[in-house]
């Protein structure tokens, strides 16, 4: 089963404002620039967490990333959304790539979007497809 909409999981509190949710998003870009392909808000006094996993191919499938990922952000009161700790990859063996240059997958924290965003990157000059599924828990 391919899902492209979003899944909403109610927490066990009754909250509509905290909770996992899942997402599938894709997307293509025709250079180096870093990209957003996801971008969760964070609210006064929220933790964010994204997990999930990313491939990206070369228009030709010459070259390939595949990555799985986990990271968060929070924001304090009268604060911007900052990262919590350093993003990280689930083992190194889950970082696969084999391309000439350098495509990658980061964490932003967006203080004038108060948003936590997950971002990709191509190769300059080269078209690349991604496909990211995603697991966000906020509390």
């Amino acid at each position: 089963m391919i899902l492209k909409d979003k899944i909403i999981f109610q927490p066990d509190t009754g909250s509509t404002k905290t909770g996992t949710e899942k997402y599938s998003k894709r997307m293509s870009t025709a250079d180096a620039t870093a990209t957003v392909i996801l971008s969760v808000p964070v609210a006064v006094g929220d933790a964010v967490l994204i997990t999930g996993s990313i491939v990206g191919k070369k228009s030709d499938a010459t070259a390939a990333i595949m990555q799985q990922i986990t990271g968060g952000a929070r924001r304090q009161s009268a604060n911007n959304v900052v990262l919590v700790g350093t993003p990280a990859v689930t083992g190194a063996t889950m970082v696969q790539e084999d391309s000439g240059g350098t495509p990658a997958v980061t964490y932003v924290a967006n203080t004038t979007a108060q948003t936590l965003e997950i971002k990709v990157a191509g190769i300059a000059a080269e078209t690349w497809s991604w496909e990211g599924n995603f697991e966000v828990t906020k509390i």
